[in-house]
């Protein structure tokens, strides 16, 4: 089991799809919670899960043989569907989720990629 600093404080290695999807279900809850926060610390507390989902989604993005900086356009695309239009924030609300959908489905590479060696062997 990949330790928590690892999945939402780093970015330079890989993880599997389990991890993934748990990572990404644990940032939606804290998304949602910090709607209830205080004013003075709902925007800390945005900017943490924000830095954290590029972390997770650049780690998942790894172990598919990509580069991490892609996370960077899914996080682009997520503030897009709450803050356009009614019509360009469902095409982006969609987009978001077929591409997190994709990546918690798309299996990663076997071999040793640039980022690493496969996560069931990284942590053997």
């Amino acid at each position: 089991m990949i330790p928590a600093t690892e999945l939402f404080f780093h970015s330079t290695h890989r993880i599997g799809r389990m991890p993934f999807v748990a990572g990404m279900i644990v940032l939606g809850v804290c998304t949602w919670a910090s709607g209830y926060l205080p004013d003075v610390v709902e925007s800390p507390a945005r900017v943490v899960v924000g830095y954290s989902a590029l972390c997770v989604l650049s780690l998942r993005l790894h172990d598919c043989g990509r580069s991490g900086w892609w996370s960077w356009m899914i996080l682009v695309a997520a503030i897009g569907a709450g803050t356009l239009a009614p019509p360009l924030a469902q095409i982006s609300t969609i987009a978001l989720a077929l591409t997190v959908g994709a990546l918690a489905i798309w299996p990663g590479q076997k071999a040793f990629n640039r980022h690493g060696p496969p996560p069931a062997k990284a942590t053997a």
